[in-house]
């Protein structure tokens, strides 16, 4: 799976850039059922293998991804095996949040990403 991640200088993106990027899996048990499965997630040609899966709410979060504003146009590529990104979010559409800090304090935008 490979989300395309485009920081909008001045709008998306404060200079201090994105840390941390969160997908909503629409229940508990989607989050129960995909937990442990999200593999070799990478950054650009970065690994990361910060992937976190909530326990309170259907949330998974990628942390620590250290982009600055001045990377446009960055990848975020993880593997689910066998499954698209529509079977993780379960429909048409996939719910993100965007963080400037690695906690919930920072800028968030939000929006919906269509998974077909």
């Amino acid at each position: 799976i490979t989300i395309l991640i485009y920081q909008e200088p001045g709008i998306a993106c404060p200079a201090v850039g994105l840390h941390k990027f969160e997908l909503n899996l629409a229940s508990a048990a989607n989050v129960a059922m995909w937990r442990g499965s999200f593999k070799d997630a990478m950054i650009g040609s970065r690994k990361s293998s910060a992937i976190y899966f909530e326990t309170t709410r259907p949330i998974v979060k990628f942390t620590n991804l250290a982009i600055p504003c001045t990377m446009q146009n960055q990848t975020l590529t993880f593997l689910v095996s066998g499954a698209s990104l529509a079977d993780v979010c379960m429909g048409e559409f996939c719910q993100y949040a965007a963080f400037t800090t690695s906690d919930n304090s920072g800028a968030c935008p939000g929006g919906l990403i269509r998974t077909a």
